[in-house]
């Protein structure tokens, strides 16, 4: 008797335990992992992509170097920013990295994880653009800083807008016919940002006709794809993206990483800071391996913004 009793109570706990594990199933929040893109999301699709630093070092003289990757501290502020300013009902924010990038680009020509022969500015504009094609949204290239503003216009023009453009590539002067690439708005499959990213390639592969058209004069695969197509095009000046200061002067990096404050005018949205500078002017290459204090006590123009 005892026996059976004993089944039975077992055979109430087990019911009574698959009964609550059902329970928690049904009200489990669901997270979604966000390593490939949700097709069903209507939100506006933000695209960054996050750049790896290498730190080698060994342990003793007699021992090899180890080496291992990091993202710089200056790139997760930029992307806190970009988190914490624009609205989550509206953008959705997708951050690539070298690990990913293949989930959402399969057919992406090149494998980051490995050295190759190619500037990284290229490289960036060429991922950007693709992710703009297949997906469209807004890409933001690594180091740009979102401001704490009211960006329902920007999404407006994202919904309406065929292509959406900010600044100018224009070394001397503020050029609309020349706009910016480190951010970019586009609906996907446009035939400017397809041209654009030919134009990109070609470049890279040193083709002739490429270089040629382009002696004596910037290169400007953004301006001259969109002035080949009748699109609906959006542009914001050069006063909206953090590159000229309030009294039309272009900003250089001592500007960015000095302590004079940069006058900026109201209709400034974003700052396009130039990240890919930073392994041309080798002066200041330090802010790459900044820690978090160092930024903090630096009191340098950039860290103002984040």
């Amino acid at each position: 008797f005892g026996l059976i009793y004993y089944n039975n109570y077992m055979k109430e706990l087990l019911f009574l335990l698959i009964i609550v594990y059902v329970l928690y199933l049904l009200t489990k929040p669901q997270v979604q992992i966000n390593n490939t893109p949700n097709h069903s999301d209507n939100r506006i699709k933000v695209w960054t992509y996050v750049p790896q630093e290498s730190n080698k070092y060994r342990n003793n003289f007699r021992y090899p170097y180890n080496n291992y990757d990091y993202a710089p501290t200056y790139i997760k502020l930029t992307i806190k920013s970009l988190i914490d300013n624009l609205d989550s009902n509206l953008y959705n924010i997708q951050v690539v990295d070298k690990d990913n990038i293949h989930s959402y680009l399969p057919d992406f020509p090149l494998d980051l994880n490995n050295e190759n022969r190619y500037k990284e500015k290229d490289i960036m504009d060429l991922l950007g653009g693709m992710l703009l094609y297949k997906y469209g949204g807004l890409w933001l290239y690594p180091g740009t800083v979102t401001l704490k503003r009211n960006y329902n216009d920007l999404y407006l023009d994202l919904v309406n807008r065929d292509i959406v453009t900010f600044g100018s590539t224009n070394a001397f002067a503020c050029d609309d016919r020349m706009p910016n690439n480190y951010i970019i708005g586009s609906k996907p499959n446009n035939p400017v940002i397809k041209q654009y990213i030919k134009r990109i390639s070609d470049l890279m592969m040193g083709k002739i006709e490429s270089l040629h058209k382009h002696v004596d004069i910037d290169f400007n695969p953004l301006g001259e794809s969109i002035e080949l197509f009748n699109v609906k095009h959006k542009h914001y000046c050069c006063l909206s993206d953090g590159t000229y200061n309030i009294h039309g002067r272009k900003l250089h990096m001592e500007d960015y990483l000095g302590k004079t404050p940069i006058n900026y005018s109201r209709k400034l949205m974003f700052i396009s800071f130039p990240y890919d500078q930073l392994d041309i002017e080798t002066d200041y290459r330090w802010f790459k391996f900044s820690t978090m204090e160092d930024l903090n006590g630096s009191n340098i123009n950039m860290i103002k913004y984040l």
